[in-house]
This record gives C-alpha cells, structure tokens and sequence, in this order.
C-alpha cells in the first residue's frame, strides 16, 4: 500500500472507477479501488472562466455532458453549426449554456469564431426609451466597440435579446445597448376587430405611442370624433394631423355610429358662392386637406349636419353647406343633335368637367382625333382613357369629315374570331354600337391601322383586326411547304403547277438555318409565288424557346412574307412535357415574333391542337393544321391546311407535303404592314 497526500489520483484499473479524484491534504490507500466503494459527484474540477469572452461554432453534432469528461453523461446534442458563447476552458472541453443549463462539450468539435452569437428574436416585439445615454456597441457584450451613443429618451424598437443586451437598429446598422439603460413600452396595439368610433369628453393628449412616457405631438379639442383603428390597454389609435397617434381612453366616448353622412337620396349639384375649407369630416374640429376655389362646382353625395360630403383632390371630403348654392341642374353639356369630329391643334388638358375648376385626369396629345358628343359654354364632351372628359373647344378644330380609312385597293373579305365591338371610330376611344357575334362574315371597306370599316346594323362601324380571320370568299389556295428535303427546286415548274404559295422552312433549333432557305425564298419570289417561313422547334424550356426565337427572328430580318411565320410544335422531346410548359414555349415564340412586327402562327397535328397544347389559349393565334385526310375534323378555326405529306409538284423530285389556304394572307399582311411590308 502506497500513502499519497495532497494529490490527485487517476485510476485506470480495467472493470474499476476511472476517472478525476481530487484528495486535497489527505492521505489516501489506492491499489484497486472497488467501484461499489465510490460514489460518482456531479461536481466537475471547474475551469477557469475565460479572460474574455468567447464564441464558437459546431464543426458537428456534438455531446453536450454534465461535466468536462467524456465519462459524464450527456444530457443532450448541439446541432452542426451551432453558436454559443463559451464561459470556461476545462483541458479539452469548453463550458457552455445549452437548453437552460451548464454543459460542456469537446474542444474538438468547435471553432473559435471572433463573431457573436446573434441574439435570438424575441418572441413579440419590444418598444423602449434610454433612460440615459447609453453606448451602441457593434456586439452583445462590453468587449465589444461602441460605434455611436445614443442619446437619452431615443425611443427604439428592440428585435432581439442576448443577455443583459437589447438588440436593435441605430444609425442604420444593427447595434446591442445595454438592457439596464433603457426601459420597456407598451407594445402598439393590434387593430380592433372592427372599427369603432369615439368623441372626446375634453381637450385630449394625442401621444407617439400608447403610453405616457410618449411624447404628446398634438392636442385633440374636446368634442372631436374619431375613428378608433386599435385598442392598446387605456389608450385608442387614431389619425390626428395626418399622422398615427394615440389618445387616453379615459378622454373619449364611444359612439355607436360612425360620423360620416348618410348618402342623399338623389345627386344634387352645387357651386361654391366663396372659397371654403374641405375638411377631412363633417365638423369645424375635422383637419382642413385643402381649399375649394369660390364658383367651384360639385357632386353632392351626402348630407350631415351642416355639412356636405363631396370628393376633392381625390379623396372624399367635408364642406360647409352655407359656403355652397345649390343648382337644380348637373353641368353636364346635353348631347349634340349630331355627330361631331375635331382634332387637337395643341396638347390639351382632359377634365372631369366642362370648367377649369374641375381636375385634370389626364392630357390629350396634339393631332388626337375624337368624337365630339357634347357641347358644354366652351368645353367639348369626349370620351379620353375609357372615361368621360371635357376639353377646352379653344384647342380643337372641328373637322367635317369623319377620320375614315381609305378604302382598301382591293375587296377583303372576314370572319369574326370572337365577338368583338363594333365602334363608331378606328379607335378604341370611339363608342360602341354594337356587338358582332363570333363567326359572323362581313365585307371590309376600309383599313385603318388596326381596324377594318364595315357595314353593320345598316351603318358603318368599325372592328379590330386582331378579332377577325381574312377569308377569301370561299376560294382555297393552293400551297406547299418545303425544306432542304426537296432539294433544288424548279419554282418556274412549280408555279405553272397552280401553286401560288409556299411555306418555307427557315431554320431550325437555335443556330441552324435550312441550307435551301436562301435559294428557296429568292427563287420563289422571282417566279411570283407568295412565301411564308416556319422554324422547326426543339426547345423543351422557355429560356431555350427564347433563345431559338432570337435566333430565327434574326435570319427573317430583311425579307419580306407574304403568309405568316410559323413556330412548327412536333418534336417527341416536346411530346412528354407537361402542358403549362408546352405552353409557356409555344407563347414565347408567338409574343415574341408579335413584338417584332410579324403575323404569327403556329403549326402542329389535330392531337397535338385538341389533347397536347391547351388550345383554348391560342384562339388569338393563326393554326396550321396537320391532318391528312380527304378533309379534316378538327373543329377550330384553320387557316392553312396541311392535308399530304405524299403530293406531287412539278419541279419537286418525289413528295413534297400539300397545303390549302383558307384565308388570303398576303393582302392581309400587307394591309397590316406586318413580316417586312
């Protein structure tokens, strides 16, 4: 047997106690020391607290243990990336906090990190005021350097606590100020479940926040109703003087009925008789908003008290009804016994009505044509951005003839796609007589921009192009469509064939052109036949759709086509993507050759139309249909047929694919000034 005084004994006998033994002063027998003679304690030989603070990160999960041992139970697992503030240095462990207690976790498992931990958010948010000056520091703890003071009464918002440190925003950056200088307010109020309204019982405090210790920034008269938009202890919420504030509730009175004026039973009109204070509610205590000139005339919505409600500056408002005269009639001009036309000789103001008091909405532009429909002193009546306006008639000549298109070189014949307006214009801003129904056939007069002249309900309307498909009054055209496929081609051959149009591939992915493109479209023109271009798609995402779309529009610049430019849908990569993505492609090349200024269409087979794409979203959109067979079936609306891949054409070495026109596309384009033209 050995004596040992004062030292402290590790034990490592295999099936005995391991561990730390600390005997301080004592002597103490050890040869194997038998476990059931030894009671494990919970007390560690605590570390030294660090000289300043540290902080660290997991580099794993680690063990958190009840001492600083691996022979210490652990009591729970810190997660990857953890941070934490170490206290103490034990050997190999560092002492920590972890769920609400002191553990300890292996060195190895943690970097050193010169960061904080940030704070966690409180769980609601905390208001304060410095109860002195008190130092902004860059981190929760005083190592840290302070980068502003900030000064006594800054009331703040705190978003987070760490320690004896509040966190929160100051001068722009995120900051810690020590909890002991500062006190914590009342919380702004939620908003009442629904809105209440109240009248002071005497002169009133309305304060920044809900609670004495705000500052007061007005004072509320006695007798002033409110609207109550939150409840926050003893204090309401309300707008005094344009801004949120808060009033104690022992100063108010609810009411039960909010002090706005029942609407007249009729519009009445009035005038002022002097300039008069628009108030922002119907009494002398409401905040004035702004000043209605003297002779200004109005709209009368409502009546209460000595008040009347009316809109101003847009937004609604209160005036004094003995600063205002009644009249019995609106100022409203009466409607002209005919139609006039005038055109602006400079830009012009549009108002709400026919006086210079009333408020401009918008301006017209010089050279704008209109429909004149009312005379009003010295204002026109029209119609400007889907609403009614008056302008000066000093800043538009009137003119006799009605802005009419010039009549088109040739007779065009259409079918409505859709019902679309009839106008008395060729402008959207012109009225609508009627509505055309889907499918009706008409003969156009006239193009005028974007719109044909027609004759409907016996008179002359006018209807938007894009609503209508040019037929050619029953009369199919004979084409075909060709690639590199068919090699060279006779087109002189072709031509004295019948053909006298022919869609040509142009290219195809996103960087090949059809090597017969060039001397297909040259040739072809040369001989008299109308060509059109398709491009061959293998896109399966917008951004590639995109980017084979920039491509062919680049290869079209240039030239001139007849009969539309077509995106070709077909490829089997296409034919396994979903149809909210077929149809984002299938409308990137569609917009996007529309934006370039050319008439768009797409080509795919009748399964692809009716089960593939959603056909209902390409209603607006031209369709070349594939489908051989002495006639088709499908049953929307087909403006070149595909009907053979098997066709013979002169001047064509074997098969060539066969199409039928149903609508004369080269006058269309060329009317539209669309593909080149």
């Amino acid at each position: 047997m050995k004596i040992i005084r004062g030292i402290t004994l590790l034990i490592i006998s295999i099936g005995l106690i391991t561990g730390v033994m600390t005997i301080p002063g004592a002597a103490v027998a050890y040869n194997n020391v038998s476990s059931s003679n030894v009671a494990l304690i919970t007390l560690e030989p605590t570390p030294a607290t660090v000289a300043q603070t540290l902080y660290g990160v997991t580099t794993s999960s680690t063990s958190v243990r009840t001492g600083a041992h691996v022979n210490y139970s652990v009591y729970a697992t810190m997660p990857t990336g953890y941070k934490m503030t170490i206290t103490g240095v034990a050997g190999t462990f560092y002492r920590v906090t972890y769920n609400d207690r002191t553990g300890y976790i292996s060195s190895s498992d943690v970097t050193l990190i010169t960061l904080e931990p940030t704070p966690a958010t409180v769980a609601q948010t905390l208001y304060g005021v410095t109860t002195s000056s008190t130092s902004v520091r860059t981190g929760a703890h005083v190592n840290y350097s302070v980068y502003a003071t900030m000064p006594t009464g800054y009331k703040m918002t705190i978003t987070g606590v760490a320690g004896p440190f509040y966190r929160v925003t100051y001068n722009d950056r995120t900051g810690y100020i020590s909890s002991s200088d500062v006190t914590i307010l009342e919380p702004t109020p939620a908003t009442v479940s629904q809105t209440l309204y109240g009248v002071t019982t005497s002169s009133t405090s309305v304060r920044t926040g809900a609670h004495v210790n705000y500052s007061v920034y007005a004072t509320m008269p006695t007798g002033y109703k409110m609207t109550i938009t939150g409840v926050a202890g003893t204090f309401y919420r309300v707008t005094y003087s344009d801004r949120t504030g808060y009033v104690s509730s022992s100063d108010v009175t609810l009411i039960t009925v909010e002090p706005t004026p029942a609407t007249v039973s009729q519009t009445l009109y009035g005038v002022t008789t002097s300039s008069t204070s628009v108030r922002t509610g119907a009494h002398v205590n409401y905040s004035v908003y702004a000043t209605m000139p003297t002779g200004y005339k109005m709209t009368i919505t409502g009546v209460a008290g000595t008040f009347y409600r009316v809109t101003y500056s847009d937004r609604t408002g209160y005036v004094s009804s003995s600063d205002v005269t009644l009249i019995t009639v609106e100022p409203t001009p009466a409607t002209v016994s005919q139609t006039l036309y005038g055109v602006t000789t400079s830009s012009t103001s549009v108002r709400t009505g026919a006086h210079v008091n009333y408020s401009v909405y918008a301006t017209m532009p010089t050279g704008y044509k209109m429909t004149i429909t009312g005379v009003a002193g010295t204002f026109y009546r029209v119609t400007y951005s889907d609403r009614t306006g008056y302008v000066s008639s000093s800043d538009v000549t009137l003119i006799t003839v009605e802005p009419t298109p010039a009549t088109v070189s040739q007779t065009l014949y259409g079918v409505t796609t859709s019902s679309t307006s009839v106008r008395t214009g060729a402008h959207v801003n012109y009225s609508v007589y009627a509505t055309m129904p889907t499918g009706y056939k008409m003969t156009i007069t006239g193009v005028a921009g974007t719109f044909y002249r027609v004759t409907y309900n016996n008179k002359s309307g006018y209807v938007s192009s894009s609503d209508v498909t040019l037929t050619v009054n029953n009369v199919k055209i004979k084409g075909i469509d060709v690639s590199k496929w068919q090699g060279t081609i006779n087109w002189s051959s072709v031509k004295s064939d019948g053909v006298q149009f022919a869609m040509l591939r142009s290219s195809y992915g996103s960087s090949s052109v059809d090597p017969m493109f060039e001397t297909n479209y040259a040739a072809a023109k040369a001989n008299g036949i109308e060509v059109g271009a398709y491009h061959y798609s293998y896109a399966t995402t917008v951004a590639q759709a995109t980017k084979e779309a920039n491509f062919w529009i680049s290869k079209l610049k240039g030239k001139q086509f007849d009969y539309p430019v077509c995106v070709d849908l077909e490829d089997s990569s296409q034919g396994t993507l979903d149809t909210k993505t077929l149809m984002d492609i299938a409308l990137t090349y569609l917009n996007m050759l529309e934006q370039a200024g050319y008439y768009p269409m797409i080509y795919a087979n009748k399964n692809w139309f009716t089960s593939v794409l959603d056909d209902s979203m390409l209603t607006s959109y031209d369709h070349w249909l594939a489908q051989y067979a002495s006639s088709y079936t499908y049953t929307g609306t087909v403006g070149i047929w595909q009907y053979t891949s098997t066709g013979t054409v002169k001047g064509i070495n074997g098969s060539v694919d066969m199409d039928t026109s149903f609508v004369d596309y080269a006058s269309q384009i060329k009317a539209l000034h669309l593909n080149g033209y």
